[in-house]
């Protein structure tokens, strides 16, 4: 048995009750995936919120620009360390304090030995 061809006449009230029907069962359908990606956003601005805190917390302590800015310079730097190292050289041929008193007492010793009066 075949298939048979039956003709029926669609009136516009038959073609507008089968469309209000399809538009019922997709909106129905709609309403599941709508409270889905109402859920999803609300997620979605958690998950965003929650990452701009740690990034947030993560900045804490990092230099601003205005710190950066009374920050030396590399040049300024090794000008620092040249005028370093030249004090340095010029203490070197400077005696420690305790050397000099303890060379000053045994010079007072030495001079009260030979009776030499200051």
């Amino acid at each position: 048995m075949g298939k048979q061809n039956i003709k029926k006449e669609v009136t516009n009230q038959d073609l507008a009750k089968q469309m209000a029907s399809g538009f019922n069962l997709v909106a129905r359908g709609f309403k599941g995936v709508t409270s889905e990606i109402k859920l999803s956003q609300e997620e979605l601005a958690r998950m965003v919120a929650e990452g701009f805190g740690a990034v947030d917390k993560s900045f804490q302590g990092v230099a601003t620009k205005e710190d950066i800015a009374d920050l030396a310079t590399k040049a300024e730097l090794a000008e620092i360390k040249r005028d370093l190292e030249e004090i340095l050289l010029k203490f070197d041929h400077v005696p420690y304090k305790f050397e000099v008193k303890d060379l000053q007492k045994r010079v007072a010793i030495i001079e009260h030995k030979i009776g030499f009066k200051t």
